[in-house]
């Protein structure tokens, strides 16, 4: 797999990332087989938490994406919001029971696992920290 920017994961013997020019790619890494691949949203950073992938993309789409190997399951996506436009590549971070999304200036926590399911899939974000 050759990532670019956005880490890997390493889940009970498989590799998830994105592959330059590939998209998202689930990977065995013994023997080097690709399980799936999939464009999703695009390239960006993954993050693994509760059963599941956050992928945040460089253009700010943020995706859920059900930790298998056996196929591409989308659990939801939304856009996250008062971006700058910009590039971004703070890789998404899960702490407290909340998912962080970054920008070069900014920094949002998503509602809680509690009251939104997976976390921040409500596309309900709080304030921005000031």
């Amino acid at each position: 797999m050759k990532n670019h920017h956005g880490g890997m994961v390493l889940l009970k013997g498989f590799l998830f990332g994105f592959n330059d020019g590939g998209g998202l790619t689930c990977l065995e890494l013994k023997t080097g087989r690709v399980a799936w691949r999939n464009r999703s949203v695009g390239k960006g950073a993954v993050v693994y938490a509760d059963g599941h992938i956050y992928l945040r993309s460089e253009g700010g789409r943020v995706a859920l994406v059900e930790a298998g190997t056996s196929e591409y399951v989308q659990k939801g996506v939304f856009a996250q919001p008062q971006r700058s436009g910009r590039p971004a590549w703070p890789h998404p971070v899960v702490a407290d029971g909340k998912l962080f999304l970054a920008t070069r200036t900014r920094c949002w926590p998503t509602t809680s696992r509690a009251s939104s399911g997976p976390l921040g899939f409500s596309r309900t974000f709080e304030s921005p920290p000031r």
